[in-house]
């Protein structure tokens, strides 16, 4: 085995499903050194490997609240121009074999090719690229339905986008890919976390796409669960992850829809959110035990965000799918589309939300198709699969001359 430097987004959402490759590389033997920010030192050396910490400026840098796809692509730009200096030469310090690139790190690209490294990537969500949509189909299905206002601060964006690109490109000698590339973040290697029947389009992709399922990984539970309170009811979980937790009209809402119902429900309403009182067969708490509480739910309602779709799959729970961003949306509509859950529009009512619930609930065919894909995650061989896609990126390579900004 070899070297590797892996790059990651620093967030629980690309930490935990990155984690179980990180464990299965360090027990193989292969020194594997990761770059994030001091919040995740703990988690990433509990699998085996080395903690770096970014450079100071990236603590300064502030992940964008709004302004949609190209916002956020422009501002990965912009941080990347800001910290690349540094981190190229503390990666080079390390001279890793080959990197590992969360697709979601744009600063870990342009590393890549500053430092002519071979190197495989990490996508947690599904694959883009031609084999699904083109880059104009790809914006005109994020803004074709926008209002002027919305359509105006895309364009500023698209070219603070291409701006800074350019500046990059001129100052590190790099090619920073159009909005497709820098999504896909294409490398010799993609390690997809997510099996090929439920990625869009998977019979489309080349070997260098392996789809390597999803590991639900193990973490410590949240708080102690009285798991006396659950009976032989069906249980509904519902939770809208660690960021898009403000609902308090949609916790409301599903109060009054399942309220009568014959089940149990457990809301996770994220820190200081307080939905007010809840029904007699409710339970509401600010964080859960998900990953247990999947094992014993019926039903899920969810926002869709990667990990909680991935671990619903693998328990077979199917879901109602109330998307709030980004790939949420692309996971609602393949949900649906393959069976195992059904979409929540803006501003359903008590009655609409109780309605799906019933179908769902009423109907085995959803959970057995969600068990169907639970399988298909499971079958793709995990961490395991994904450190043999590996091997061929880890023969040595000349350190050549950096091009210095």
């Amino acid at each position: 085995m070899g070297n590797c430097s892996a790059v990651l987004v620093p967030a629980e959402g690309h930490i935990n499903p990155a984690a179980p490759i990180l464990e299965e590389l360090t027990r193989g033997g292969e020194s594997v050194v990761v770059w994030a920010t001091e919040a995740f030192r703990q988690q990433i050396e509990r699998t085996g490997a080395e903690f770096r910490a970014y450079p100071q400026v990236f603590n300064t840098w502030q992940w964008p609240s709004g302004g949609g796809l190209l916002a956020g692509l422009a501002a990965r730009l912009e941080c990347a121009e800001r910290i690349l200096p540094e981190l190229v030469d503390s990666i080079a310090r390390e001279a890793p074999d080959y990197l590992l690139l969360d697709a979601g790190a744009t600063w870990g690209l342009l590393a890549a090719q500053m430092l002519h490294r071979p190197a495989a990537s990490i996508t947690l969500s599904f694959m883009l690229g031609e084999e699904v949509m083109s880059e104009s189909e790809m914006l005109r299905m994020f803004y074709g339905n926008a209002p002027a206002p919305a359509l105006i601060e895309a364009l500023v964006n698209l070219a603070r986008l291409s701006e800074t690109g350019r500046r990059l490109d001129l100052r590190f000698g790099t090619r920073t890919p159009g909005v497709l590339g820098l999504m896909s973040c294409r490398q010799r290697v993609n390690l997809v976390l997510t099996s090929r029947c439920f990625q869009p389009c998977g019979e489309r992709f080349d070997e260098s796409c392996v789809f390597v399922g999803r590991d639900a990984g193990r973490r410590p539970p949240a708080s102690a669960f009285p798991w006396e309170w659950l009976d032989s009811a069906p249980l509904i979980l519902i939770s809208m992850g660690t960021i898009h937790t403000g609902q308090v009209r949609f916790y409301q809402a599903c109060f009054e829809a399942f309220a009568d119902l014959p089940c149990r429900c457990v809301l996770a309403t994220g820190r200081g959110v307080d939905p007010g009182p809840a029904p007699a067969n409710f339970r509401v708490s600010e964080y859960v035990t998900q990953l247990e509480l999947l094992e014993r739910a019926s039903l899920f309602v969810t926002h869709c965000g990667s990990n909680s779709v991935h671990e619903a799959l693998l328990a077979g729970v199917p879901m109602l799918a109330f998307p709030q961003a980004s790939d949420h949306f692309a996971y609602a509509a393949r949900l649906m589309e393959l069976g195992a859950g059904l979409p929540v529009q803006p501003g359903a009512d008590p009655a609409t939300l109780r309605s799906l619930a019933l179908e769902i609930l009423g109907n085995p065919a959803f959970a057995r198709q969600a068990r169907v894909l639970g399988d298909s995650l499971r079958a793709a061989g995990g961490a395991v699969r994904a450190v043999e896609a590996l091997i061929g990126l880890t023969t040595p390579v000349p350190s050549p001359s950096l091009r210095k900004p």
